[in-house]
């Protein structure tokens, strides 16, 4: 691809400097030869001054010395005729014939004669000028023509033209450079998502490289590692709920087949109706069990999925008037009862607030807490909600007087199935804190765990306020 992009830039940087070149080179050619031209010219006018005479048929010692004082100096040969051809002074053995005879010819008919085109480096080394010798009449008494040298004209023809080619190069050079940096300034993010496509598809380790190149490009490749990373999430997710289900069901169904198979090869008359009432009761409890923890697996599941969809760059907010004030009273009389069944006194610091955040999601999470608190807090134990407010975020604190959790366990909370060693052998599935992180996390919201001042357990709900 990169030779596909560099061909047409190169192609193009050629034809634009040749573009250039080519009317530049011309110019130095028709400058260079008109002044020559002009040169030459003047040349002649000064020739033409002293010829008149010796046409006429005047001493010519004077014009030969100075055509012979013109060829010395400059190399220059020059002839002069009369009307009759015949020639009147000549410097260097110039005679009036070969490709001298037509340039004489066409002065004798009053016409100027300069057989010298544009200069180039490939031109003749000598170029033919001639005109009239007029009398006070308008008809010519003879001609004179001069052999001009281009030696040294072709020569700087040469030099300013190599001088506009090798700036031509240099403008070529650079424009390629420019092109070479540019093509990989624009495909370097191409290239990246390109490896990092086949390293997804081969699941190997992915790296995000840096976001560079064009802005199309710059958010394609954020859009890209975003999907990246979700289906990474996504992914580790679905592992972990499998090896974690797997491991969480496997306990239940266990015992369910060894009291199962211990019912079946007891033998009838071995069996005693309390007995068999045990192990019945035993078996509907482990069932209860397995059929909770499904039930949270699936709320985690929902609650994942939600999450997921509300963190799309795609999700749109919903209206700020479905917000309502949302008082720390009233959410601890929803779940006051709740508390009181578990052995928990719930209270509300008077507060108040108006999140960007789902009521039913509010309670699920509530009700979870609340759950938790009377499975671990203890007996007895005191649970608090309370508002906190800034300009722009609210945050909801629960906080309980139990035991709480050390440095380590916190650090834990909320990985899925996981439970303090203490805990172990109360009922629950450790699906809990987990659901509640992808519930805060469906609404933009973060959640924070620390020990309370009481010693217990804080949790911090932190979203946007309306």
């Amino acid at each position: 691809m990169r030779r596909r992009v560099l061909l047409p830039l190169a192609l193009l940087g050629l034809l634009t400097v040749i573009a250039i070149l080519f009317p530049v080179s011309q110019a130095i050619s028709h400058e260079r030869t008109d002044q020559l031209r002009l040169q030459r010219t003047a040349t002649i006018d000064r020739i033409l001054q002293r010829a008149a005479g010796p046409v006429a048929g005047s001493d010519a010692s004077s014009l030969q010395s100075y055509l012979d004082r013109l060829e010395r100096v400059y190399g220059e040969r020059a002839v002069v005729v009369d009307d009759a051809d015949r020639v009147v002074a000549s410097s260097g053995g110039m005679r009036a014939e070969g490709k001298v005879e037509p340039a004489l010819d066409a002065a004798l008919r009053g016409v100027d004669h300069a057989d010298s085109d544009a200069i180039l480096p490939w031109s003749a080394d000598t170029a033919v000028f001639a005109s009239p010798v007029l009398s006070q009449g308008t008809s010519p008494i003879g001609a004179v023509a001069l052999e001009a040298n281009l030696t040294r004209a072709k020569g700087d023809v040469t030099r300013q033209l190599a001088m506009a080619g090798t700036a031509g190069l240099g403008v070529l050079a650079a424009v390629l450079l420019a092109s070479v940096w540019w093509t990989h300034w624009v495909l370097r993010p191409v290239r990246a998502l390109d490896l990092a496509a086949n390293a997804l598809a081969e699941q190997e380790d992915y790296r995000p490289a840096a976001v560079t190149g064009p802005p199309e490009l710059r958010r394609l490749s954020r859009s890209f590692q975003r999907m990246a990373q979700h289906v990474e999430d996504t992914l580790e997710q679905q592992r972990g709920l499998v090896a974690a289900t797997s491991h969480q069901l496997r306990n239940p169904l266990a015992a369910v087949r060894m009291r199962l198979d211990a019912m079946t090869f007891s033998g009838a008359d071995a069996l005693d109706a309390a007995v068999d009432r045990n192990e019945i009761a035993a078996i509907d409890r482990d069932l209860d069990r397995l059929e909770r923890t499904i039930d949270r697996i699936l709320e985690l599941a929902r609650a994942e999925h939600r999450a997921n969809q509300a963190t799309s760059p795609n999700a749109a907010d919903s209206p700020t008037d479905e917000y309502p004030i949302i008082t720390a009273e009233e959410l601890a009389d929803a779940h006051r009862a709740a508390a009181l069944g578990c052995g928990l006194t719930l209270k509300a610091v008077p507060s108040a607030a108006r999140p960007r955040f789902s009521r039913q999601d509010l309670d699920e999470i509530l009700a979870i807490l609340v759950d938790n608190a009377g499975k671990y807090a203890g007996p007895e134990a005191t649970m608090t909600l309370a508002w906190e407010q800034s300009a722009s975020t609210a945050t909801l604190t629960i906080s309980d007087d139990g035991p709480g959790l050390t440095d380590h366990e916190l650090e834990h909370l909320g990985t899925r199935f996981w439970r303090a060693r203490n805990h172990s052998s109360l009922p629950g599935s450790g699906l809990g804190h987990a659901i509640v992180l992808q519930l805060a996390r469906a609404n933009r919201a973060t959640v924070a765990t620390d020990r309370g001042t009481d010693g217990g357990l804080r949790i911090r709900i932190r979203t946007e306020q309306t």
